[in-house]
């Protein structure tokens, strides 16, 4: 379950934590268009993933660059949740973007 605020401090969770949930906190980074930098590489395309024809280059990159002993879990966790991923995409949620050179 997800629950998010739009400001620096949370709303009420206490019953949620008195229940057994877990209060994590996190910072994510958003744009609607990506910055580039000054020193930018040309050479590297930045735009919004095909997510229905990318997302499997995204999890092996992913997997491939994780580089501890539970890889094997970080893919299936992908796995699993990529057709949630799609579906914030198609409800214009967000998108996700690559570099590609």
């Amino acid at each position: 379950m997800l629950f998010v605020w739009d400001s620096a401090e949370p709303g009420e969770f206490g019953e949620f934590v008195n229940d057994g949930f877990k209060l994590e906190t996190s910072v994510v980074q958003t744009a609607k268009k990506p910055v580039r930098p000054k020193h930018a590489n040309v050479e590297l395309e930045i735009r919004p993933l095909d997510f229905m024809n990318e997302y499997k280059q995204v999890i092996e990159n992913h997997y491939l660059t994780r580089g501890d002993e539970n890889a094997e879990e970080y893919w299936a966790f992908w796995g699993e949740n990529a057709i949630s991923y799609l579906e914030m995409i198609e409800d214009g949620a967000g998108l996700w973007f690559g570099g590609f050179v």
